[in-house]
């Protein structure tokens, strides 16, 4: 899906090959602690509540030819009708060189430098066989990133300046991938049969305030013009689809519609109109095209 440019970037970075270390959380009674989980393309978060109210969450990301960071935060935790919030007040961060005979740097912080800060405040939700950490709180990864890639639009850049979990959960259920598969948020799993049913999810598990993020029903477009997207030396960079849904059929920026004979070639809607929507997407001349049939799942 749309995170497929993020993830490849990242693996020219840190490549291939998940750390021994990355499971590893040792404080605490391992039967006792309560322990939620993001595990990405080797990177991930770990969330540790112990029975103290105390907290450990990591953030890591590693790479198979060395190096990597380790960000571990520490600190108090209180849950309150289905409301979790955390007190961070100190960091361990280790920088792990590539070159494996040197050895890791470690710094040893107070908490509160911006750029170590962690989503503090969650909503707990329950749906099947998951528990889901949900926060309000921006995440400035993919912020950051489609805002560079993609200024044209300001439905999207809007959207994307408040992307938060709310926004990543909501767009892998409109997409079809939860609850068998999730997104850049916290999760704790519980063993999950290939041939399971699921139920329904409750929308009223969801607070009020993003709750308009979710379709009722899947929306089903058709395609009415495809138009190159040219870089400034007139290279095809992508293109740009326009579908005949918009903000009163449910479309916002952000959500994802393909077809089911271009499952890998993903539009993500960029800008909304009342009857219509433009998505941009990456792929070939050929894969779509005026009349063509797309979906969210």
């Amino acid at each position: 899906m749309k995170y497929i440019i993020i993830i490849l970037i990242a693996s020219l970075i840190w490549t291939c090959k998940v750390s021994p270390d990355t499971e590893k959380l040792t404080d605490g009674n391992a039967n006792d602690t309560i322990k939620f989980q993001y595990k990405g393309f080797n990177t991930g978060i770990n969330l540790n509540l112990l029975t103290d109210n105390k907290f450990i969450y990591r953030d890591y990301s590693y790479g198979c030819t060395g190096g990597g960071e380790n960000e571990i935060v520490y600190g108090k935790y209180s849950i309150n009708n289905n409301k979790l919030t955390l007190n961070p007040d100190s960091i361990k961060f280790e920088y792990l060189p590539f070159n494996t005979f040197n050895k890791p740097l470690i710094f040893n912080l107070k908490y509160g430098i911006d750029s170590l800060k962690i989503k503090t405040k969650y909503d707990i939700i329950n749906w099947n066989k998951t528990k889901y950490l949900l926060s309000e709180e921006p995440d400035s990864l993919f912020r950051n990133w489609y805002i560079l890639t993609t200024n044209n639009f300001k439905d999207y850049i809007d959207t994307k300046r408040q992307w938060n979990d709310y926004y990543e959960f909501a767009d892998f259920y409109n997409s079809g991938y939860e609850p068998k598969s999730h997104g850049r948020y916290l999760t704790q799993n519980f063993e999950v049969k290939n041939d399971s049913t699921f139920d329904n999810l409750d929308l009223n598990e969801i607070n009020i305030k993003w709750r308009n993020l979710f379709l009722r029903r899947p929306i089903t477009a058709k395609i009415t013009k495809v138009t190159k997207n040219l870089s400034e030396d007139n290279v095809i960079e992508s293109f740009l689809v326009e579908i005949d849904k918009g903000r009163k059929d449910g479309v916002i920026a952000g959500l994802t519609v393909l077809s089911r004979e271009n499952l890998d070639d993903y539009i993500e809607i960029v800008e909304v109109h009342n009857e219509k929507s433009i998505g941009f997407c990456y792929l070939n001349e050929n894969k779509y095209g005026v009349g063509d049939i797309v979906k969210t799942k």
